[in-house]
């Protein structure tokens, strides 16, 4: 992220405001980080996660999203039953 003189301006005047307070200037930022598992326990705790969250009352998971994510779950499915088939056939 590239920052202009006038962010650097507006942060200086924040840190200096804050400075003649008596406090910190602090920028809060709230963002969310995927993270991929690197081994199967992993993805066993994102997916007991996920089906936590899509049975949740609370909707967590919307309902305009239920279909994309189904979709994307039998293609998750999908790959694993024909990754159990190879398996099967070459050991």
């Amino acid at each position: 992220m590239r920052h202009n003189r006038s962010d650097s301006a507006q942060r200086a005047r924040e840190h200096t405001r804050a400075a003649s307070s008596g406090h910190a200037a602090v920028r809060v930022v709230d963002r969310y980080v995927a993270a991929v598992p690197a081994d199967a326990s992993g993805w066993i705790t994102q997916l007991s996660t996920l089906t936590d969250q899509i049975a949740a009352p609370s909707g967590q998971i919307g309902d305009a999203d239920l279909d994309d994510l189904s979709a994307a779950l039998e293609l998750a499915q999908a790959a694993v039953a024909a990754r159990t088939r190879w398996r099967l056939h070459h050991f």
